[in-house]
């Protein structure tokens, strides 16, 4: 299948462990925009516009996603953000968390509704 995209360029992506997924950081003309894209239908969905987003990482089970960014508005302010990877649930679960530094998450705590990513 050929994936439909516009004329961007694409910085970082990581495909999700079960396949259907890919999350890509593209860069605009001001900001990084992460994107999730469906590899199945070829949609696309913005989850997020910031100065620096960082690679992705797929929770083991393809359920949840997690970057981190540096804000647009405040250049020092630094987030790390779990979400939801099913499109349509993704709004509701959004979480920032601030931390020090910007690094791809490397290891999962699984716990139900609670899981995190270090």
């Amino acid at each position: 299948m050929t994936l439909p995209v516009d004329a961007a360029a694409f910085l970082r992506f990581t495909p999700s462990p079960d396949g259907p997924r890919l999350a890509a950081v593209l860069q605009g003309v001001q900001w990084q925009e992460a994107r999730l894209y469906d590899l199945r239908t070829g949609t696309h969905e913005t989850l997020d516009q910031a100065l620096y987003v960082s690679s992705a990482s797929w929770s083991p089970d393809g359920r949840r996603l997690v970057y981190g960014k540096h804000d647009a508005d405040d250049p020092d302010a630094k987030s790390l953000i779990m979400t939801r990877a099913e499109l349509a649930k993704r709004r509701v679960a959004r979480t920032a968390f601030v931390v020090p530094v910007i690094a791809q998450p490397k290891i999962w705590i699984l716990g139900g509704d609670a899981d995190l990513a270090l």
